[in-house]
């Protein structure tokens, strides 16, 4: 007979892509049902749309079904709360921004003064540049 420990450790070799972590450590596994020789494994994902879905989903049908007994699994998945899914998946806060006290914003170019704009000439002849008139934007 089949346990779910059995699954569990089938489990353990399937491994987040990303991560590098076994998807039971991570807590990605929400539950596993066992009916006859059919096992159901409930993957949470952090969306519903996630590209990670189907590559996840056939390497858990691998894992489990290489095991004795096992006729057919299936793959549900489910969304994880934004509380499972910001403690399974921490943002890394940005090294030493704490630290910062003042930013600077650097630019480069040209900047014409609002008389001198009226007063220029747009090149012409090239075709690239039209005759036009300062309209106070820029």
């Amino acid at each position: 007979m089949l346990s779910e420990d059995q699954v569990r450790k089938a489990l353990q070799t399937v491994l987040h892509p990303r991560l590098k972590k076994s998807l039971v450590d991570i807590g990605m596994i929400k539950g596993i049902v066992i009916k006859g020789d059919t096992v159901t494994v409930t993957l949470g994902l952090k969306s519903e749309r996630s590209p990670l879905k189907s590559v996840l989903a056939g390497c858990i049908e691998r894992a489990v079904g290489s095991l004795p007994g096992v006729a057919a699994v299936r793959v549900e998945a489910v969304t994880l709360s934004r509380e499972e899914a910001e403690r399974m998946f921490p943002r890394a806060p940005l090294r030493g921004i704490a630290k910062v006290k003042h930013f600077l914003a650097v630019a480069s170019g040209n900047p014409l003064l609002p008389a001198q704009a009226r007063t220029m000439k747009p090149e012409s002849g090239n075709g690239v540049h039209g005759e036009a008139e300062y309209n106070g934007y820029f």
